[in-house]
């Protein structure tokens, strides 16, 4: 059997905010791994310098703003990284915290091309996020309450547009996934290619947010993934900004909006457990 060599990614540049979360978001998981952490960045753009992991400077466009950049080095990753025989690479988002000792068992669950985990949500509950449609409620965009996520308006425009971009049709009831954490290989180019190709079209089309996610729903039907399984939820428990508990068997949280800042209880629950 192949020996699979494994490593974690970060892609973060930019706002000095962003590296700060970054900084914390580091701290957790190498108190619970001794993998190689890599971290790709375009140095340039940065408000602050970036002191931890192996850094990789990559030059972005400067057409694209700071959250483009950010996006492209996301969905670019295959071809930035050095890919020694047999490598698998962990991505998190600087909003995701490891926080067990189990962090590693995550690369156990690999299967190729990717392997994502699911969103908290369906699709036309994503849709006023990822649209400039004006069906969301602005007030609850910094919030990301779950009191309030099940009042939340859903709308059918995020699968409207896809189906006019790229000609899938997807169902209301469809679970898309979440890319706040997810395992690739080499054999995860051709997914990436899509994708990025995927988050082109959404950066021209005024319609989208600038985010990855709506792309990457698109090269999940794209690349016919749509009915791959998913990744457990342990490795990507959403939490939101008035949890203050989470499962005892979460292995990562990825932290939504306010939870993830310094002051949120349960980011000083999670500091305070540190090894």
């Amino acid at each position: 059997m192949e020996m699979r060599q494994k490593a974690y990614v970060y892609a973060v540049t930019g706002p000095s905010e962003f590296i700060d979360e970054f900084h914390r978001s580091y701290d957790h998981l190498h108190s619970y791994t001794q993998l190689p952490i890599y971290v790709v960045t375009n140095i340039s753009r940065n408000e602050k310098t970036i002191n931890k992991g192996q850094i990789i400077d990559v030059t972005v466009d400067e057409k694209l703003s700071n959250k483009e950049a950010a996006i492209y080095l996301k969905t670019n990753l295959p071809k930035l990284l050095p890919w020694p025989k047999g490598q698998i690479y962990c991505y998190l988002d600087s909003d995701v915290f490891a926080i067990k000792k189990s962090a590693d068992s995550v690369f156990h669950h690999f299967s190729s091309p990717v392997s994502f985990a699911l969103d908290h949500c369906t699709i036309d509950r994503f849709s006023p996020w990822a649209m400039k449609c004006g069906c969301r409620d602005e007030s609850l965009l910094q919030r990301y309450s779950r009191k309030l996520l099940g009042q939340r308006t859903q709308c059918q425009h995020l699968r409207q547009a896809l189906s006019r971009l790229f000609q899938i049709e997807i169902p209301q009831e469809w679970h898309h996934w979440n890319g706040g954490l997810f395992l690739f290989s080499e054999d995860s180019k051709d997914f990436f290619h899509s994708w990025w190709h995927c988050v082109q079209l959404c950066f021209a089309d005024e319609s989208f947010e600038s985010r990855d996610q709506a792309a990457l729903i698109a090269a999940v039907w794209l690349c016919r993934l749509q009915n791959k399984a998913p990744l457990p939820e342990i490795f990507n428990k959403i939490i939101f900004s008035d949890d203050k508990y989470f499962p005892d068997d979460s292995v990562f949280l990825h932290l939504l909006g306010k939870s993830s800042s310094p002051q949120s209880p349960i980011m000083q629950r999670l500091t305070e457990s540190l090894p």
